[in-house]
């Protein structure tokens, strides 16, 4: 004799997506309101050996390029910025060669 096969009653779909709806819309509003724009960042860094590195820094839209060793850290360069090379034109930046 085969005992019967248990009933399971599933959720109705319409709730269940609508409940799945519900916590992906708090899990991203959390991880909207968690994330935050950065405003430093390390574009490269270029070592020069015993412990002596150059690096391009950006702070928010501005670039400079840094010096350092294992005792200090300097500013080399404010660098320009892409708007100030192309608002500049071809010609200023062949005579500056």
């Amino acid at each position: 004799m085969i005992p019967e096969a248990a009933a399971i009653e599933a959720p109705p779909s319409g709730s269940l997506v609508l409940r799945a709806a519900a916590a992906l819309q708090r899990f991203l509003s959390r991880a909207a309101t968690a994330r935050r724009e950065r405003k430093l960042r390390l574009c490269e860094t270029l070592p020069l050996g015993e412990k002596r590195f150059l690096a391009v820094v950006q702070v928010n839209r501005q670039q400079f390029l840094v010096g350092a060793t294992a005792n200090a850290i300097s500013l080399l360069k404010e660098l320009p910025s892409a708007t100030d090379i192309a608002s500049e034109g071809p010609d200023s930046a062949s005579a500056a060669r």
